[in-house]
């Protein structure tokens, strides 16, 4: 870091979620938690009061694509829950 340059905390933190934690509301983009996502969205207000930033819940179809936003940086955390699978 360059000296006299302080370094810059970030103003937000972004939550990745997979369905089916959230419902997103198609008029407004705004998502909300739903079953056990109620409360991860807790959990992650939570973590955003603790860090002194904003929270982005960022919702994906599927656990891979939440996997695929992590990698590419472009969550900075996720809640992978448990999906069971359907064996038929």
């Amino acid at each position: 870091m360059a000296e006299g340059v302080a370094a810059q905390q970030p103003s937000q933190i972004r939550v990745g979620l997979h369905l089916p934690q959230f419902v997103q509301d198609l008029a407004t983009g705004e998502i909300k938690g739903q079953g056990t996502g109620a409360v991860i969205v807790q959990i992650a207000q939570a973590l955003g009061t603790q860090l002194g930033v904003k929270v982005e819940l960022v919702g994906h179809s599927s656990p891979p694509k939440l996997i695929e936003c992590l990698q590419a940086h472009g969550c900075d955390t996720g809640f992978l829950g448990f999906v069971p699978k359907t064996f038929g």
